[in-house]
């Protein structure tokens, strides 16, 4: 593994370091890794060995390009605690990868791809379970949407172009005897798939990043006369690249999510009250968590000015969960208020004619029991008795 040092002065304040890193595997193919030296106040680039020099050079100038154009024009501000759950009450301090693969509670299908065993499962439906009752509470409607999504919608709410690169495009192969044929003896003979680009359609849809978008679109051009409370669950689709080590940080994974969707002070009032009945699920589990202010992972041209503004009037808060062996937390869940801005792109109004105001909360259904393994262990015996009773 090689190792790049950029030649570039970094102001910290101005950039969202963490999301930076993560974002700088996609600079290009070789950057196996980003990691950001306080001491010398730079980033560190892990190519891979086959990198050339001159391959080197291309990357250094792409690296500072990207830099430039991700750093905000004034100080990003630090991220605020609204509530700090965090203790050390839990003893189990392993690392529980290891027994989770050998006792195939986990179990990997592919890169960001996993399978779940009984008692990882059982805990994502009890904790689903909780969260469907928080949304009774709230008297929400339910809603049932697909994993793929309309590639319009995506580029009409701008995902595409605030997050390129975790996006998914699907594909099929084209209505044509002879390609098909093809496609089959190429498979027989090669024992691999052949993705000739000539062999495959237009792609009109993707995959579906959040399920909220998908209420949005079934909503858009049209007229609401009252405020909504919704729910619903799926399998959301966001590619990491390299970051996808393991279950913490998934290609395909479910969210549950409650959608806010009229006034602007009946989101603002829901977002609160959700907030207060789930951090009441989170402590009937004994979770040692924290929440604090947030922005989503805008990528690229913009990125840090599309952040602080985020940061600045405190849009987003990240649930952030203890990963006792590693001393980290990793973000469950997290609160979003998105003002007007599904109302103007998708032309939902409400009964006088303005743009509606619309939020969700979402929760990680395998990062939320990763995190619950990581601070009680695997043996039910040692989780909490109420817990154990409602299983």
């Amino acid at each position: 593994m090689k190792i790049l040092i950029i030649d570039m002065r970094i102001k910290e304040e101005y950039l969202v370091i963490d999301e930076i890193c993560k974002n700088l595997v996609f600079v290009d193919e070789k950057i196996i890794k980003a990691k950001f030296d306080k001491k010398i106040k730079n980033f560190k680039i892990y190519l891979s060995k086959k990198c050339s020099s001159y391959q080197k050079k291309l990357i250094d100038n792409k690296v500072k390009i990207f830099l430039k154009k991700s750093t905000s024009k004034f100080k990003i501000p630090s991220s605020e605690i609204l509530l700090n759950k965090l203790n050390n009450k839990n003893t189990y301090k392993k690392n529980p990868i290891k027994i989770l693969i050998k006792n195939k509670e986990i179990f990997k299908e592919e890169e960001g791809i996993y399978a779940f065993g009984n008692k990882i499962s059982k805990l994502i439906n009890l904790f689903d379970r909780k969260i469907i009752d928080v949304s009774k509470k709230m008297n929400a409607e339910n809603y049932y949407f697909p994993s793929l999504i309309s590639g319009k919608v995506l580029n009409q709410v701008d995902y595409l172009k605030n997050n390129p690169h975790n996006a998914g495009f699907v594909t099929h192969l084209k209505e044509d005897i002879k390609k098909l044929e093809n496609f089959k003896r190429k498979i027989y003979n090669n024992k691999k798939i052949n993705f000739d680009k000539n062999y495959f359609s237009e792609s009109k849809v993707m995959l579906a990043p959040t399920v909220c978008q998908h209420l949005y679109h079934y909503l858009s051009n049209s007229r609401i006369t009252k405020n909504i409370v919704a729910t619903s669950s799926g399998h959301c689709f966001r590619y990491e690249s390299k970051n996808m080590h393991f279950i913490d940080r998934l290609w395909n994974f479910t969210m549950r999510e409650l959608i806010f969707i009229g006034s602007k002070d009946h989101v603002s009032k829901s977002l609160s009250q959700a907030m207060k009945l789930i951090n009441k699920v989170l402590d009937d589990f004994g979770l040692s968590y924290v929440i604090e202010s947030a922005s989503d992972p805008f990528f690229g041209d913009m990125s840090g000015n599309k952040t602080l503004f985020q940061k600045a009037f405190k849009l987003k808060y990240e649930v952030r969960s203890t990963i006792p062996y590693n001393n980290t937390t990793i973000s469950i869940g997290s609160y979003n208020n998105a003002q007007d801005f599904f109302g103007k792109k998708l032309k939902i109004s409400n009964k006088n004619g303005k743009c509606i105001y619309s939020g969700c909360v979402g929760f990680g259904n395998e990062r939320f029991a990763y995190s619950f393994i990581c601070q009680y262990g695997i043996d039910e015996n040692k989780w909490p008795k109420k817990i154990l009773r409602l299983l």
